[in-house]
């Protein structure tokens, strides 16, 4: 009897073993075929058709969709155009676009204003750089030292001048804060000398 009792135990033990093992398999199988078909879902995401610049308002020309397989990204870029929307920083072509740089236009806060560098501009400089605004305010017959006057702004254009009258200067167009309007203005009502760093290209 207590034979027959240990045979029965052991085959007992050797069915839930084997059930414990089989449903580890099958577990096995469901996590590789979740991870697989996660990784072949994708979501339409928006693109940059071409050079986006803070300020700019964004409509569907401006873009184009790409299927995208996100994973733990979902919800980090744009799946979906908001009305009246604005780009809030400089988007490179082809950069997908991440969903905090598009705001309501009626939020953007910054705007244009023109500046002639004192000197040459460097070659690295071009339309959608992000570049520092340096001065050098006027000091007896010549200037002070120079300093950091706007720590981040994007270059919206750039033209240079090539009469005889304006000495080869380089205009730019700068894309600021509303906020960094004023000492602009005021740099440039005193005369003081003016020029850009470039922090590098559209980032």
């Amino acid at each position: 009897m207590t034979a027959m009792s240990s045979r029965t135990n052991r085959a007992v033990w050797a069915d839930a073993r084997f059930l414990i093992g089989l449903a580890l398999v099958v577990a096995s199988i469901a996590g590789v075929w979740w991870v697989v078909a996660a990784a072949r879902t994708t979501t339409p995401v928006a693109v940059a058709d071409t050079t986006l610049l803070p300020g700019t308002p964004i409509d569907e020309s401006d873009v184009r969709w790409v299927e995208v397989a996100l994973g733990e990204a979902e919800g980090s870029y744009l799946t979906a155009l908001p009305k009246d929307s604005t780009i809030t920083r400089p988007l490179a072509a082809g950069e997908l676009i991440p969903a905090g740089a598009v705001i309501e236009t009626a939020r953007s806060t910054v705007t244009t204003v023109v500046i002639t560098s004192t000197v040459d501009v460097a070659s690295t400089v071009t339309v959608g750089s992000s570049v520092e605004v340096w001065m050098s305010p006027v000091k007896d017959r010549g200037y002070d030292d120079a300093q950091v006057l706007i720590e981040t702004a994007t270059v919206a254009a750039i033209r240079e001048s090539t009469g005889l009258a304006s000495g080869g200067t380089v205009t730019l167009e700068l894309i600021v804060d509303r906020n960094q309007v004023a000492a602009l203005l005021d740099a440039q009502a005193s005369k003081a000398a003016l020029w850009v760093v470039p922090l590098g290209g559209v980032r």
